[in-house]
């Protein structure tokens, strides 16, 4: 990633999962959402419901160069589901 991408677009996650997720950029906790180990409520599941969570901004977390998602997605005893998105949008001037 350059500067001008940092300077001229916003960045956000958009996430799901069947159980608890814990989501790290450039290892730095950004949450934790859903259940605990193996526990749920889901996140925003297709399948299975949860709470539902609107884009989370990341651009304050990301650097120069290269960045790193790390996700801990925990599954219960049954099924698995788990997705995440990076969405960007201009800013505007």
């Amino acid at each position: 990633m350059n500067t001008n991408d940092l300077n001229n677009f916003n960045y956000f996650v958009k996430f799901q999962s069947d159980d608890g997720i814990w989501i790290y950029i450039n290892g730095n906790l950004l949450g934790h959402w859903g259940g605990e180990m193996h526990e749920g409520p889901a996140v925003d599941s297709p399948v299975w419901g949860g709470e539902h969570i609107e884009p989370v901004y990341i651009g304050d977390k990301l650097q120069e160069g290269k960045n790193v998602i790390a996700v801990h997605v925990s599954n219960g005893p049954i099924d698995s589901y788990f997705n995440l998105d990076i969405l960007t949008n201009t800013k505007r001037k």
